[in-house]
């Protein structure tokens, strides 16, 4: 056809190859050298699922390039080298195009033009470039920044890192390292190593210690483990700001809340939807209320009477600076440029299942830290798993409850609350119990137990002869009855009685 060739890929497929994409160079009509049924090599643009159309390209330069090739805005990482083909000329730059339909542009200043060139005289439609991406175009987040300056491709590292800091913003995913220099205060900043996929460019940015976890205890374990582990992995961080003018512009953090969330975080007045619920972190706190802050410098309050479902009085006393919120949008004021928010949790909340189960992993790596390289630390994941049942000896009563000595390690001590003790009503020192384990604390190295009944005869194997009963399933998003036997500083130890007794938790 004078527009293209249609080309047979199977017998239920057909695609178009563009006159433009027939030769790299420009063509009018379309070559003799192509004939009906001969077989050649192409490569795969674009598909149009809805149209069933695909479009191919037989560019030499295209078929042979060994460049990393990028179909999505995902895998198109700031520092990434590529080949795209030009798809527009304008003054102001140049539009490029890439496979899955992608697309980017390179302004006049990323073009390595000449004083008195302009993009129309440098380049030509459809023409195959090198480029490499800066970041997403701050004009168009799906669209990407790109530059085509050759010569500047080729510049050292400091350009490189200059690229780099361009083209971070926030919402951003990084890696995190902990710098080798020592933490110093609790309230000081903690300076860390920020990398990301696929570059080896290393640049410096700050974390407030509040940012290390989503919990203050978890925050405040991390960064007493972190004390003495200088270089220390920190695994995925968001971008949170980016301050002009500052030696370490880049904040950033590690709550689970925002690193799963980066994506949709508002980072501006107008993405606030009434409505909406986003995670956040409260930013400061005053009589009138506290300001919960999103990414960028994107604040709303939070009245007073919009803090709990009960009544509060002063704010200070219900709030924490740092402290990771779930906020639902109540108003946006766009002239004025400020927003109202609510934090009471039967607006807001969302079960708390994501923020309990970072708080147990950001314990478990704090905990880490600090004993797993020590010789003879307990193996808690063998020996004291949850849920599972252990024999010991009374060591002392309380009027609390029962100290318990645990044969497994000497350093690990159970305890059995008053109202745990079931039909136990005397127990003395020496007096061997069997029972189920429904919490611990690694820090402390203590295990929480029950000696009730109903709750240890499940799952115990302690007698070869009795066949043990297989315990009921329990779905996700299955609603179950539970039944609280403790109450911790930030979650509740349930059983399922309906379910064969097992272990869970709740979060507060």
């Amino acid at each position: 056809e004078s527009f293209g060739l249609l080309i047979k890929l199977s017998d239920h497929m057909k695609a178009l190859c563009p006159l433009a994409h027939l030769s790299d160079a420009p063509r009018s009509k379309i070559s003799s050298k192509f004939l009906v049924g001969m077989r050649i090599k192409v490569r795969i643009m674009e598909t149009d699922e809805y149209r069933r159309r695909v479009t191919v390209t037989h560019k030499k330069s295209l078929l042979g390039s060994k460049l990393p090739l990028i179909t999505t805005i995902e895998e198109a990482l700031p520092g990434v080298v590529t080949h795209g083909y030009i798809t527009g000329l304008e003054s102001y730059g140049v539009f490029v195009s890439f496979y899955g339909g992608l697309k980017g542009i390179a302004r006049t200043a990323d073009l390595g033009l000449a004083a008195d060139q302009t993009p129309l005289d440098a380049f030509q439609m459809n023409q195959v470039v090198k480029c490499k991406v800066l970041g997403p175009d701050s004009n168009k987040s799906s669209r990407l920044r790109l530059s085509l300056d050759l010569e500047r491709l080729k510049t050292g590292a400091e350009d490189e890192a200059a690229d780099f800091e361009s083209s971070l913003f926030p919402g951003q995913i990084v890696k995190g390292q902990l710098s080798k220099e020592p933490i110093s205060g609790p309230s000081s900043a903690i300076e860390v190593i920020l990398t990301i996929d696929g570059s080896d460019i290393r640049i410096k940015g700050l974390m407030e210690p509040s940012h290390l976890s989503d919990h203050p205890v978890a925050a405040e374990a991390l960064r007493a483990s972190f004390l003495t582990q200088p270089g220390a992995d920190l695994g995925k961080l968001v971008v949170l700001e980016k301050r002009e003018g500052q030696a370490c512009p880049f904040w950033v953090s590690r709550k689970a809340s925002l690193v799963s969330s980066a994506k949709s975080l508002p980072s501006s007045l107008d993405s606030l939807v009434v409505g909406a619920t986003h995670p956040g972190y409260i930013a400061s706190i005053s009589d009138a209320g506290c300001f919960v802050r999103f990414l960028g410098r994107l604040t709303g309050l939070v009245p007073v009477p919009q803090l709990a479902d009960t009544f509060v009085t002063d704010p200070r006393q219900h709030c924490a600076v740092g402290q990771s919120v779930l906020a639902h949008v109540l108003d946006v004021d766009l002239e004025r440029g400020r927003s109202m928010l609510c934090l009471k949790p039967s607006i807001c909340n969302s079960g708390g299942a994501e923020l309990l189960e970072s708080l147990f992993a950001d314990t478990e790596l704090a905990s880490s830290l600090i004993t797993g390289s020590e010789p003879g630390s307990p193996d808690w994941k063998t020996n004291f798993a949850i849920g599972s049942i252990i024999s010991g000896s009374v060591y002392e009563v309380k009027g609390y409850g029962v100290l318990v000595n645990l044969p497994l390690h000497s350093d690990v001590v159970g305890f059995v609350a008053s109202h745990q003790m079931g039909s136990m009503v005397e127990v003395s020192p020496g007096m061997d119990v069997r029972a189920k384990i429904l919490d611990v604390s690694k820090k402390d190295g203590i295990v929480d137990l029950t000696l009730r009944e109903e709750l240890v005869s499940v799952g115990d194997s302690g007698d070869k002869k009795k066949k043990k009963k297989k315990t009921p399933g329990v779905a996700l998003e299955e609603e179950v009855d539970v039944e609280v036997q403790l109450v911790k500083e930030d979650y509740l130890v349930v059983s399922l009685p309906n379910c064969g007794g097992i272990i869970g938790y709740v979060g507060t």
